[in-house]
């Protein structure tokens, strides 16, 4: 006996035309992989490059920070201990913080250098003055652009110095006392030598060990498309066994 397969008309339109659409979205997040992973492979090659020059205050208003983001710089100044900020984040299951202090430039303006981690034993700034380093310092790191504010982000408490989000121009604006141009990035200080497990500085300063690099930019764009491809797989699922439930797929009934 022979299998028959009659369509009803509105719940096969409607399926094609959510079919289409889930197929569409799944094909975009593949490009969009592409895109990201074209991206920090520019990232990374940008971020291995020798170090230059920290851009000069002057030059700060007209910086395109897409292209200049993650780029190793060299620069010197002084880090103002008192002021620095403290953001609330987890290394290996351990919370704690990154210390971003303020620094002047020899060259003049003032940038946010985050130094490290820091375990929230540490976070009293009284206990780790005597190891901070004073004084001019040469040193090296990489741009990072300021962290906007998402919804769901908690609130900063500025009482206790306790940050979620890597901000500068909230961070800066907390110090309406220091005046003078803050640059409009912070600037992740290079580790080599501290140890995390006893907190020694490293020669920059730095609070923790090398690691590689981060780049803080998720690409989660297979498993986006994988959704949409599974979701298209259930919709044609559920229009066969609708219409199998209505007597329309399958063999003939008697």
């Amino acid at each position: 006996m022979n299998a028959i397969f009659r369509p009803l008309l509105w719940p096969t339109i409607m399926t094609s035309l959510a079919l289409i659409v889930l197929l569409a979205l799944g094909f975009w997040q593949l490009e969009r992989r592409e895109w990201k992973d074209a991206l920090i492979a520019r990232i990374v090659e940008r971020a291995t490059r020798p170090p230059t020059a920290l851009p000069p205050a002057g030059m700060w208003a007209g910086l395109d920070l897409d292209t200049l983001e993650y780029a190793p710089v060299t620069f010197a100044g002084a880090f103002d201990h008192e002021n620095e900020r403290h953001w609330y984040t987890t290394r290996d299951g351990q919370p704690g913080f990154h210390v971003l202090t303020p620094l002047e430039l020899v060259t003049g303006g003032r940038v946010l250098v985050d130094r490290g981690f820091i375990p929230v034993a540490n976070k009293d700034l009284r206990e780790r003055l005597e190891r901070n380093p004073s004084g001019p310092r040469q040193l090296t790191g990489r741009i990072r652009r300021s962290v906007e504010r998402a919804g769901l982000d908690a609130s900063d408490d500025l009482e206790a110095n306790i940050w979620f989000v890597r901000n500068v121009p909230a961070m800066t604006g907390s110090m309406p006392a220091i005046q003078g141009l803050w640059a409009p990035f912070f600037v992740d200080l290079a580790r080599s030598t501290a140890s995390p497990a006893d907190q020694r500085l490293d020669p920059q300063g730095a609070w923790d060990a090398q690691a590689p690099l981060q780049i803080d930019m998720p690409n989660n764009h297979l498993s986006y498309a994988l959704t949409w491809f599974g979701l298209a797989i259930t919709l044609i699922g559920v229009y066969l066994a609708y219409h199998r439930a209505e007597g329309r797929l399958g063999p003939p009934r008697g």
